[in-house]
């Protein structure tokens, strides 16, 4: 941010934006495996529905409901603690 011209984005190649895709799919695969290991039944039924419901959102071709979705599962799957 400069002071009196705001926030400006920086412009990321392709290469970058692949590299970065990589990570994340890595780090979801890992926290997937964490919440498999981890999570109680009701959490895993809980992140069930959520799919479903992203599942039905992705089919409607509804960016935003697939995005909030999306989110909401990586929130709930992130936080599943072993009880």
């Amino acid at each position: 941010m400069e002071k009196n011209r705001g926030v400006f984005v920086r412009q990321i190649s392709v290469a970058e934006a692949d590299e970065i895709y990589d990570v994340r799919a890595s780090l979801d695969e890992m926290i997937g495996r964490r919440v498999a290991e981890r999570a109680n039944p009701e959490q895993l039924a809980q992140l069930r529905a959520l799919i479903a419901r992203m599942e039905a959102a992705a089919a409607t071709g509804t960016p935003a409901n697939t995005t909030r979705r999306t989110s909401r599962f990586t929130t709930r799957s992130r936080s599943a603690r072993p009880t």
